[in-house]
């Protein structure tokens, strides 16, 4: 029996200079996107969580070890990436615990 650790992994996906930041996580729970405001006069954060990496890994037709590097692939450098994300979810009728504040 080969025993591993599952390290946690994290990928900014984009920031720009008005104080928006949006990175996506991997853990053992799932994949997980943050978007962030945070202006001197303004702050909101917004998440998503998918607890069920295998129904990501069965939309992407890849194995679930590959899904996060599609992800980042997929959405890196977008200043909508937080909603393209959440759209393709709807898209693909995968469930996501979301967050606003």
């Amino acid at each position: 029996m080969i025993d591993f650790e599952i390290h946690d992994m994290t990928t900014e996906l984009y920031k720009d200079n008005f104080g928006r930041t949006v990175s996506l996580e991997e853990t053992e729970q799932g994949i997980r996107i943050d978007l962030q405001d945070l202006a001197p006069d303004f702050e909101y954060e917004r998440c998503l969580t998918v607890n069920r990496a295998e129904l990501l890994a069965n939309v992407l037709n890849v194995p679930e070890s590959e899904v996060f590097s599609i992800l980042v692939e997929m959405l890196k450098g977008r200043a909508d990436c937080f909603d393209m994300f959440s759209e393709w979810l709807s898209e693909n009728n995968i469930s996501a615990e979301y967050y606003s504040g």
